[in-house]
């Protein structure tokens, strides 16, 4: 059995730029079949594009969710997430995890409880002071969890490589000064969208990274996912369904 990777994903953007970047995302990363990726949305702010319907290759997941658009790629919001990781966690269920990416959406920085379940934290974060203590709030969760986590940070509606690049620079230099949580903070580039291509594509009811394939947009979200999305789960000794119990337990707490 493959282990199965935990990915968790964070943004400060606004609910119509987090459901867009998460759409360009995953639309563009399950076009590598290596990859069995699986939409987990605590975020009530992200608009996912379903389809209701099956996805093609009989997905056992998708007796619990529904499909995210032409993708096929199961999304489990947070009620079905709870009763799939509950059948999950079960020994003769073991093949329903086999391999797959779990990538949960969340509309704030995990607390500790929940910090623990993944093998890194992907930070989607607008060029704004206000995003250093954002993701400073990252580092509070793992020093309190007592565990550091790989955390990368793609930096949103800046189109200029030069601005993100600085931008970041300028955001380790202060997270480094106020604490030590991260294993691991790399960059995973930026990403910009064209507002008169968002605006056709929103018209035609299409997402905009198949709108528009041969936008630069495309380009930004292939260097995006190869460094937010990395994992060697191999190295990990995690109880995997113990992880699955515990995520169970999270997605069963109600936010207040």
């Amino acid at each position: 059995m493959n282990r199965p990777a935990y990915l968790g994903f964070v943004s400060n953007a606004g609910p119509k730029i987090r459901s867009r970047i998460v759409e360009s995302l995953v639309t563009v990363w399950n076009e590598d079949k290596s990859v069995r990726p699986v939409i987990v949305n605590f975020d009530t702010g992200i608009s996912i594009r379903k389809n209701n319907g099956r996805s093609s290759n009989e997905d056992p997941i998708m007796r619990y969710g529904n499909a995210m658009g032409s993708t096929g790629v199961p999304v489990l919001q947070r009620a079905e997430a709870a009763d799939f990781f509950d059948d999950a966690a079960k020994p003769k269920n073991s093949a329903l995890v086999d391999g797959r990416t779990f990538l949960t959406l969340m509309d704030d920085v995990p607390p500790p409880d929940a910090v623990t379940l993944f093998d890194a934290l992907c930070f989607a974060v607008t060029l704004d002071h206000a995003s250093i203590a954002y993701v400073y709030g990252a580092v509070k969760s793992m020093e309190a969890a007592r565990k550091k986590i790989p955390t990368r940070i793609m930096v949103v509606g800046e189109s200029k490589i030069e601005n993100a690049a600085e931008f970041y620079a300028s955001l380790v230099t202060e997270l480094k000064n106020v604490g030590q949580g991260f294993a691991e903070l790399s960059f995973a580039g930026l990403m910009s969208f064209d507002q008169e291509e968002s605006d056709l594509a929103a018209a035609y009811g299409v997402p905009l990274i198949e709108a528009f394939p041969e936008s630069v947009l495309r380009g930004q979200v292939k260097y995006a996912i190869r460094k937010l999305f990395a994992n060697d789960s191999s190295e990990s000794d995690a109880d995997w369904p113990e992880t699955e119990k515990r995520f169970a337990r999270v997605a069963r707490i109600k936010k207040t």
